[in-house]
Formats: structure tokens, sequence, C-alpha cells
């Protein structure tokens, strides 16, 4: 009696040890995201700051500048390729004006100026522009809002 339990003990402790030699069932691979308008604020966030730059000269006329810095950073882990955004940064204020261009600027207009940019895999980007107004007029210091006009590219999370 006591050899046949031994046998079936042996033949239970076989069994459930070649159980658990079985292949795993291999994780999905994530599949990638296509960004747009209505969803990239799930996986990138976004910040504005405008600060005060001081004055300029240029050719005898003196100006008022201010910063615009836009930036951009992951709030989802994972990946990000060939995302490009194009936005309007609105200045608010009447009499500002981009005082660069090149370096992203694609238009300027009277409140807003409009840039695009490609995002880093990473996610983290920073552009700043530089604003001004005459400074013989008292404008208000100006404000700034985003628009996006347009994004493209995937997200893929990480694994």
């Amino acid at each position: 009696m006591r050899r046949i339990l031994s046998v079936f003990v042996v033949v239970a402790l076989m069994l459930s040890a070649s159980a658990c030699g079985a292949d795993a069932e291999p994780e999905p691979t994530p599949t990638a995201i296509q960004l747009t308008t209505s969803n990239f604020d799930e996986y990138l966030n976004y910040r504005i700051t405008v600060t005060d730059d001081g004055y300029s000269s240029k050719d005898g006329v003196v100006y008022r500048n201010a910063k615009i810095t836009f930036e951009i950073y992951p709030i989802a882990s994972g990946s990000f390729e060939n995302v490009e955004i194009d936005v309007a940064l609105n200045h608010f204020t009447t009499g500002w004006y981009a005082a660069e261009y090149g370096g992203g600027i694609k238009e300027d207009f009277d409140k807003f100026i409009r840039t695009d940019f490609v995002i880093p895999t990473s996610g983290n980007y920073s552009e700043t522009h530089t604003i001004s107004s005459l400074a013989i007029v008292n404008y208000d210091a100006p404000t700034a809002k985003v628009w996006f006009n347009s994004v493209s590219g995937t997200f893929i999370p990480a694994a």
C-alpha cells in the first residue's frame, strides 16, 4: 500500500512540475495610437509662460519686449514618433507683434503668432518667442493662450 501511495505522490509531483514549465503567453505588443487635436492631451500636457523682457532699441525706436515660452511634456509613459504640432499662440493684446522670425514662426498677426514643431521621442519640448510693442504706447502686458491647429504622429505606450 505504501508503495502504491509513494508512486502516486511521485506521479502527482511530476505532473505538477511539468505544468509549471508551460510557456506563458507572450505579452501583447503595445498598439501605436494616432494623435489628433482631439486626443493628444491624454498623452501630452503643455504650459505657456509670458515674461517681461525689458526694452530694446532698433533704428532709434524703443520697444517693450515680452517672451512667450511654450513647453510640452509627456503625461503618459511611452514614446512619441513623428509627432508634429501646429499651434497659434494668442497674446490677446493689440499692438504686440513677433519680434523675430524663423525659429518656427510661420505667421504673425495682430494678436497671435503661428508656429509648428516636431516633438522628440521623449515628449519634452520647449520653444520661446519674443514679441514686442512700441514703448511709447502703454500697452498692457500680454497674456497668452494656445490653439492647436493640427496634431499628427503616434504615441506608443510603454510595455
